[in-house]
């Protein structure tokens, strides 16, 4: 039998990648972070400031990027 070069390419490829198909993904992995304070009160401000911050970034960067909201 005479085929493409092509095609025999395409076969080898696939046959290679149905055979070591977990060479070809990632696990899947979760990244957590926690955060732990004196009191609740004291986590409630540091929240704050935080969403602040995150906020004045996000303002900054729309303005940057002259979106509007």
């Amino acid at each position: 039998i005479v085929l493409d070069k092509i095609d025999t390419t395409l076969v080898a490829l696939q046959k290679f990648y149905d055979e070591n198909l977990d060479k070809f993904g990632s696990k899947e992995y979760r990244k957590i972070q926690a955060f732990t304070f004196e009191n609740e009160k004291k986590a409630k401000k540091i929240r704050k400031k935080i969403k602040t911050a995150i906020s004045s970034v996000l303002l900054y960067c729309m303005s940057k990027l002259q979106i509007q909201i």
